[in-house]
């Protein structure tokens, strides 16, 4: 399941790029369309900002722990309510017209999970665990690629951070592998078709993925994934039919960028190594199947060439150097289970592929990477990894930045990231000069 969620991550980039250069036209100018519309900025505000509200049923992945199926029921549902702001020409933002003036959405979400009910193998349980309810306040961004008349036909994506009621636990939720901590990063990618009623509502249908993911900084954590259906009504203040809308710009030439992009930072995660462990000790143990596990620590530092050819995009190659601190207590564990000639090394080092999707002062990055040198015993024994997360530029920090990003091993979360960065010798102007 963590390789299919990785994989829409993926779809949806490059849904995106085949959008923008399928439905590309040459109605874009500078110095016409994007100010052939006159508002003061209080009136463009106030044309493009809307609210909006969603309510769906949706069916939960089932996921096998020693060969048992764990849910026992599958259906839940979700509602949410949000702030909607839809670009127009008239913004006059190139990044809003290389995306065909998407939608901003930035809202509140509750998922109804809590019936969902699931059962292990363990004989001396006999209670059902439950999944819990979740809260959540996500970004998100939308973008139609088919448009006629009323109808149009699009993708969103969407990024947050979630609270869960009910989570694992060794005493009355035992089976619960799903969620293992109250905190979980949300992701969720959906295909809708929405219906334009008049100039101020729309209605929408969305077939909408959802995942909750701890990032590996507590055990265990196999992740909620639902699929589901969602509708949703759009109210706009101001009459946004009346404002001319493509589905995508001939954008001006941008002049090719090739920068350093230097980033330290910090690594958490908790080691399946102790949550394996834990799980062959006596239950007279106190860390028997227990909840409570240590965020250990790793230092990361990398130095990417990345080339900017196009507006949105920029891509690279990055040497990546991490310094663990848990090497010591995997050895311990390896030790307690009789394990030799594997041992555990502090010293990482990768090499990976990089690209970066751009959106104003914000941005999705990803990676691709392999290990020349990596020892980490005998569980760890993976040569790919990946991460992808989000950078914010704020304006005023120049070349500087900070990101989020979630690690993953052979697709599967294993760590989550927090950076700080800086781009050498970049460009502040990248548009070709007339």
């Amino acid at each position: 399941m963590k390789s299919f969620i990785l994989r829409i991550i993926v779809f949806f980039v490059v849904l995106n790029s085949c959008v923008s250069d399928l439905c590309a036209t040459n109605l874009f100018q500078l110095d016409s369309a994007s100010n052939s519309i006159k508002y003061s900025q209080t009136q463009k505000k106030l044309s493009n900002s809307g609210f909006g509200g969603s309510a769906g049923l949706t069916y939960h992945f089932n996921r096998e722990v020693d060969d048992v199926k764990l849910l026992k029921s599958f259906l839940g549902s979700y509602y949410s309510l949000y702030w909607n702001y839809r670009a127009i020409e008239s913004d006059s933002s190139l990044y809003d017209m290389a995306y065909g003036l998407p939608t901003i959405t930035a809202g509140v979400m509750f998922g109804y999970l809590s019936h969902i009910k699931m059962r292990g193998n363990r004989q001396d349980i006999n209670y059902n665990s439950h999944l819990g309810n979740q809260f959540t306040a996500f970004l998100g961004l939308s973008r139609d690629f088919l448009r006629n008349d009323n109808w149009c036909v699009g993708f969103t994506i969407e990024n947050g951070i979630s609270l869960t009621t009910t989570h694992y636990n060794k005493h009355n939720n035992v089976d619960n592998r799903f969620i293992g901590s109250n905190f979980s990063i949300y992701f969720g990618g959906g295909i809708y078709a929405k219906y334009t009623i008049n100039p101020n509502w729309e209605a929408m249908m969305e077939l909408a993925f959802k995942h909750f993911s701890n990032s590996a900084m507590d055990r265990p954590n196999l992740g909620s994934n639902t699929l589901g259906l969602q509708a949703k009504v759009n109210y706009f203040l101001s009459p946004i039919l009346k404002q001319p809308r493509k589905l995508s710009y001939q954008l001006p030439k941008i002049k090719p960028d090739f920068y350093l992009d230097l980033t330290v930072g910090w690594e958490g995660k908790a080691l399946q190594e102790e949550w394996n462990y834990n799980e062959t000790l006596l239950p007279s143990d106190p860390n028997y199947y227990t909840s409570h596990y240590r965020i250990r620590t790793l230092w990361n530092t990398s130095l990417a060439g990345m080339f900017r050819y196009h507006i949105k995009y920029a891509s690279g190659i990055a040497l990546d150097y991490s310094l663990n601190t848990y090497a010591d207590v995997i050895n311990r564990i390896q030790r307690l289970e009789g394990i030799s000639g594997h041992s555990a090394y502090h010293h990482v080092l990768g090499v990976s592929l990089r690209h970066e999707v751009f959106y104003k002062q914000m941005s999705m990055a990803m990676s691709f990477g392999m290990y020349p040198y990596r020892h980490m015993g005998t569980l760890n024994k993976h040569l790919i990894y990946e991460t992808v997360g989000l950078r914010w530029y704020p304006k005023s920090w120049n070349n500087f930045y900070m990101s989020y990003m979630v690690k993953a091993h052979g697709m599967r979360a294993d760590g989550l990231q927090i950076n700080l960065g800086y781009r050498i010798l970049r460009r502040n102007n990248l548009l070709e000069s007339k």
